[in-house]
C-alpha cells in the first residue's frame, strides 16, 4: 500500500482509519500498517463489509466518525 511510510509518519493531526474486514484493496492488514505509522491514529475495522464501507455499513461508518470527532 505504501511505497514509503515517511509521508504518513509526518501526519500531525488525529486520524481515523476505517476499513472493511473483507476489503481486498486496503483491508485490515494494510490499514493496521497505516495505524502503526501514523501518530495519533485510530483504526476501526467494520465487520461484514468490503471496500465501500460508507455504502455497505453506512450507520456503523457514521457512528465511528461521530465517536472520533467527539
Amino acid at each position: 500500500l505504501f511505497r514509503s511510510t515517511e509521508p504518513a509518519a509526518q501526519i500531525a493531526c488525529p486520524t481515523l482509519i476505517i476499513s472493511g474486514e473483507h476489503d481486498w484493496l486496503a483491508g485490515p492488514h494494510a490499514t493496521r500498517t497505516m495505524q502503526k505509522v501514523i501518530p495519533n491514529s485510530r483504526l476501526t475495522v467494520l465487520e461484514d463489509c468490503g471496500h465501500f464501507v460508507d455504502l455497505e455499513a453506512g450507520q456503523a461508518c457514521a457512528d465511528a466518525l461521530r465517536d472520533f470527532l467527539q
